[in-house]
C-alpha cells in the first residue's frame, strides 16, 4: 500500500485481520508525516463493502483471499453497479507458488494483458542472513494480468 500511495490520487487498503490493520495504520501515518502520501484502511472483509474504484488488487492467500472468489464478488459488484464498468482487477502470480500458478491457469484465458516482472533482491536478503532468513524466494518472476470488470469472460462467471 505503501507504494501504491505514492503516486495513486486516492488509496484504500481493505483488511480483515486486526493486528495487520494496525500496521497499516502505522504506515500510513509514517508516510503522511514524511509527506509522500497516504491511504485508508477499511478494517473488515471485501465481502462487507468494497469502494469503487479504478483498480483493485490483492496477493491470494486462503482461506479468505482466494482469486477466482474475489474476482467473482467484483464481476457482481460491477454487475450490480456499485463498481464502475471500467474498473481493472490487477493480480499477480508468484511463479513460485503452486498456488498462484494453479490460479495463473484457471484464470488465464480473461486476461486482457499480462506481464513478467523479474526481480533480484538476493544482495539485500544476504545482507540479512545474520538473521537467518531464508532467501530461496528473493529472486524470480511474478505475472501481473489485467481483468477488466465490466467484461465478459470465459474464465470468470458472474454466478
Amino acid at each position: 500500500m505503501a507504494c501504491f500511495a505514492r503516486v495513486a490520487k486516492n488509496a484504500t487498503a481493505i483488511e480483515l485481520d486486526k493486528n495487520y490493520c494496525e500496521k497499516l495504520r502505522l504506515r500510513s501515518r509514517e508516510l503522511e508525516v514524511a509527506g509522500v502520501g497516504t491511504f485508508g484502511i477499511a478494517c473488515r472483509s471485501y465481502r462487507n463493502g468494497i469502494p469503487d474504484a479504478d483498480v483493485y488488487t490483492w496477493w491470494e492467500q486462503g482461506p479468505f483471499l482466494w482469486n477466482h472468489e474475489v474476482l467473482r464478488h467484483l464481476r457482481r459488484e460491477t454487475a450490480q453497479g456499485r463498481i464502475r464498468r471500467s474498473a481493472q482487477a490487477i493480480v499477480v502470480f508468484d511463479t513460485k507458488h503452486r498456488r498462484d500458478m494453479d490460479s495463473w491457469r484457471r484464470l488465464k484465458d480473461g486476461f486482457a494483458w499480462a506481464r513478467n516482472i523479474s526481480f533480484d533482491e538476493r544482495r539485500f536478503c544476504l545482507s540479512r542472513a545474520r538473521h537467518k532468513v531464508n532467501c530461496k524466494r528473493a529472486a524470480g518472476t511474478f505475472i501481473a494480468a489485467a481483468i477488466p470488470l465490466g467484461e465478459e469472460s470465459k474464465s470468470l462467471s458472474v454466478s
